[in-house]
């Protein structure tokens, strides 16, 4: 029985080890359309990152923003600067929080999450080609 018990204390804490806790600092900061709309129109400066694929881009993207797909991001992330603000933009919110999270893991501070994505943006929207 005492066998029993530490087994599933081990497995308890082998499960839980890796798990964020609401003391646990947050690595990235979701950011909502809203909030980040009226801070670049209050002039904070971002650099904002695109990680959809280009023709995505193409169909509408919010102005300034690079385009970075996330596969690429994942290989070439030692192209940003670990110290400047850096929002990261999709669709939805999924792969820019994918994104966040691994930028976060690589010692990125300030990295922030589009949550809902470019569906939930309410700025302006351009659309044009990739620059090669």
């Amino acid at each position: 029985m005492k066998w029993l018990a530490f087994f599933l204390t081990i497995l308890f804490v082998g499960m839980t080890a890796g798990c964020q806790t609401a003391d646990s600092p947050a690595a990235y900061t979701d950011i909502s359309g809203e909030e980040l709309h009226s801070l670049l129109e209050d002039g904070e400066q971002f650099l904002l990152v695109d990680v959809r694929e280009e023709e995505e881009y193409e169909q509408g993207h919010i102005p300034g923003a690079i385009l970075f797909p996330l596969g690429q991001l994942k290989e070439n992330h030692a192209l940003l600067d670990p110290e400047e603000a850096i929002v990261l933009i999709c669709r939805s919110g999924l792969r820019s929080a994918e994104a966040a999270e691994f930028l976060s893991e690589q010692g990125y501070d300030r990295v922030y999450n589009l949550e809902g994505g470019m569906l939930d943006w309410p700025g302006q929207v351009v659309q044009d080609e990739c620059l090669p």
